[in-house]
């Protein structure tokens, strides 16, 4: 009978967990970012969802590292939840306000949004244009039937 054959870095995760357990907090910090490498390999290879249930436990307030909560937020803006992303970088940005990468991320939410916002309401003016045009229509055939048979009498 042939062994599992168990990935590498599943390997060196489970390692660095035993480390962790064993010398407490100062592996913690290596603990998160060998979370990150693989949630960034994973969101690589379009594994959002594992992605993030890497990351979500990383996140526990503003406090939490700021390339954690930048990842989280770039696999959230890829599924399109922008304003899960716009969140993140928000907190990201407490932790390093002169970043200009997470300026620009949370301006572009910020488009992203207002663009949805103007696209919803432009979907809804052209099917009330298209309702209105039916009615007009129907309208119309109805008065030209009653027209008609007004003629012909």
């Amino acid at each position: 009978m042939c062994a599992k054959r168990v990935p590498a870095m599943d390997i060196f995760a489970a390692d660095i967990r035993r480390k962790t357990l064993r010398e407490g907090s100062n592996s913690l910090s290596l603990l998160e970012s060998v979370t990150i490498v693989l949630a960034a390999s994973s969101a690589r290879k379009g594994r959002f969802k594992e992605a993030e249930d890497l990351l979500s436990p990383l996140i526990v307030d503003s406090g939490s590292r700021t390339d954690a909560l930048d990842l989280l937020a770039k696999v959230y803006a890829q599924q399109g939840k922008i304003e899960e992303a716009q969140h993140l970088w928000q907190q990201a940005l407490i932790n390093d306000p002169d970043n200009r990468l997470f300026q620009e991320a949370l301006q572009d939410c910020k488009e992203i949004l207002s663009r949805g916002h103007t696209l919803i309401m432009w979907q809804i003016l052209r099917r009330l244009v298209i309702a209105c045009s039916i009615v007009f229509i129907v309208s119309a055939l109805i008065a030209l039937t009653i027209y008609m048979s007004m003629a012909t009498n």
